[in-house]
């Protein structure tokens, strides 16, 4: 993983994100691929990546001063002023701010809060005109993305609360394309996502008994709407399988984890980090049914994916490591399972990721 060719694919990634726009998932490769030129002493290749930083840096200064202003020219709308306007203007302003960042930063969080706020006060199909609604719900919708992005419990209640909000919308619309075969298959899609966001929520807050039900919806009418290749139906299944997981149901949540597992496999390829994600979830399952070598296996290969596709450094291989570790502490091989928090902890300290951190370094002390 620390070959010279890797580390220049790894920087091939990185300019294409950069062209693209992506600059905080650039940062990512062009880190990557530094940290291999110094370890290798290539001086030329080590100047031409810190050069690519360098440019990445000022291009997202850039790219944040271009978001403040379009947020400026929201607030200089006034109070008086379209809310339309003002949302087109301040979306725009969390769209640059997205680019900039890997994840669900504060800054982010903070101009979506300021979208949601620019809309009125009453969001339904009898106060707004279609395109009014549509654009409403979508900047909603992607609050509730932000928040459980973000973390913590306070954001996942929030989540809850505007998700809420969504349901009611898309519900009414749903009802009011009663007749319109087209548009109420549309309608449904739509209304499905909303109840798949809002189990979301409730499953980070652990509130198994109302998200089952949402996802279960979810799942009925993506089922009953879409055939061929469906993204979106896998996460459904992903997620109803960690509610049977929470409740404690680990037959059930393994039946519809192995499902996710080979939708997604069909639809993106055995090498995809859905796949991945589903493997994970399964070794989880498994380890809870007793089955630690069927859950060592399975995770071997989530991390294999991994690895391939996020490079050594990414907290999703980090996290997966430090499942590895616990699957080994639970066979009661010690020293494989401190080898494994090491490589998590070298990443989460390198993150400055505190929680996480301190979560493996307990981890160690414990076995030592």
């Amino acid at each position: 993983r620390r070959h010279k060719y890797v580390a220049y694919t790894e920087e091939g990634m990185g300019n294409l994100l950069k062209d693209e726009g992506s600059l905080g998932a650039a940062a990512v490769y062009f880190t990557e691929a530094l940290e291999t030129a110094r370890k290798i002493e290539d001086d030329s290749f080590t100047h031409r990546l810190e050069a690519s930083i360098a440019s990445l840096d000022q291009a997202k200064g850039e790219m944040r001063a271009h978001a403040m202003a379009y947020a400026e020219k929201a607030d200089n709308l006034g109070p008086g002023g379209q809310w339309q306007s003002k949302l087109e203007l301040l979306r725009k302003a969390l769209g640059l701010i997205r680019r900039v960042h890997t994840e669900g930063f504060k800054e982010a969080l903070e101009m979506s809060e300021r979208v949601v706020k620019a809309l009125p006060a009453d969001v339904s199909q009898q106060t707004l005109g279609e395109a009014d609604l549509s654009m409403a719900m979508d900047a909603l919708q992607e609050h509730v993305e932000l928040l459980i992005e973000r973390g913590g419990e306070e954001n996942f209640k929030r989540a809850v609360q505007v998700a809420d909000r969504v349901v009611a919308a898309r519900s009414a619309r749903t009802a009011n394309r009663q007749g319109q075969a087209d548009d109420q298959d549309e309608a449904k899609t739509l209304y499905a996502t909303a109840r798949y966001w809002r189990a979301r929520a409730l499953v980070k807050l652990e509130d198994w008994e109302k998200a089952l039900p949402d996802v279960e919806e979810a799942v009925q009418i993506r089922t009953a709407l879409l055939v061929g290749k469906d993204a979106e139906l896998p996460k459904m299944l992903s997620l109803q399988g960690q509610i049977y997981f929470g409740k404690e149901q680990f037959e059930k949540a393994l039946e519809f984890h192995e499902k996710a597992k080979e939708l997604r496999t069909a639809v993106f390829g055995a090498d995809h980090l859905e796949v991945a994600a589903s493997l994970s979830n399964i070794s989880q399952v498994l380890g809870k049914l007793g089955k630690v070598y069927e859950a060592k296996t399975a995770l071997e290969q989530a991390l294999q994916i991994q690895r391939l596709q996020l490079g050594r450094r990414h907290k999703y291989v980090a996290c997966t490591e430090e499942g590895m570790g616990n699957l080994f502490q639970q066979e009661g091989r010690v020293e494989e399972a401190v080898q494994y928090f090491q490589k998590a902890l070298e990443t989460a300290r390198r993150l400055e990721d505190t929680r996480f951190t301190e979560r493996l370094e307990h981890s160690i002390r414990d076995l030592r």
